[in-house]
């Protein structure tokens, strides 16, 4: 099975990532597929450089592919009997690939704006006004084939949380998705059609 993971920035979505991981299965970041692809190309950004890396990105989604990250990682996650959290899905052609498999399913991690400025400040050590992490944001949701669409995504998850609370509710909610994984597949079966349909338009409408 294979749990994609969507959200914000600085939501939660590593937070929820760990917690399946304690429930036995394994991480692939395609953030940190990105800055390795980077470094391939003798790019050199840190994580916190968000403009550059978004615009880095989009040149090399135009030189292997829109979904190259994806399958970049396809080896990895194609090994039977195994279970895998694919984290930081930003373009539409990333969730076309994976959502065509019969056992991905999707979790959006949001959480308040305030929140969620207040922890990009700590986890980057770096001052940013909120005008400046909202138009980071802005630059996330494109109209281009190459451009991150990080709201269409979210919005057709599976499973959405909305991280407002305790660290311990985060975990015990995160848990409780593998706990029911089961149901959710049953009743993904039945709306596939429909969200591929819904991934499909959506990428018809792109430049």
């Amino acid at each position: 099975m294979i749990i994609g993971i969507c959200g914000t920035n600085c939501a939660g979505k590593d937070s929820v990532a760990k917690y399946l991981k304690n429930c036995g299965f394994k991480h692939i970041s395609l953030s940190k597929e990105l800055m390795k692809a980077l470094k391939k190309e003798k790019i050199k950004l840190k994580t916190k450089d968000r403009a550059k890396l978004i615009k880095e990105v989009k040149q090399l989604r135009k030189r292997y592919g829109p979904d190259f990250l994806v399958k970049n990682i396809e080896e990895k996650i194609n090994k039977p009997k195994k279970n895998f959290i694919v984290s930081s899905i930003r373009n539409v052609y990333e969730l076309l690939r994976l959502y065509k498999r019969y056992d991905f399913l999707l979790v959006s991690v949001d959480a308040p704006l305030e929140q969620r400025y207040e922890r990009c400040k700590k986890r980057d050590k770096k001052e940013i006004t909120l005008k400046e992490f909202l138009d980071y944001e802005k630059q996330e949701n494109g109209k281009e084939k190459y451009s991150e669409h990080l709201e269409f995504i979210i919005n057709i998850a599976d499973i959405k949380i909305f991280n407002d609370k305790s660290l311990k509710y985060l975990k015990d909610l995160s848990e409780n998705i593998y706990i029911f994984l089961n149901d959710f597949m049953d009743d993904k079966v039945r709306k596939r059609r429909r969200k591929l349909k819904e991934i499909k338009e959506f990428i018809r409408k792109l430049r």
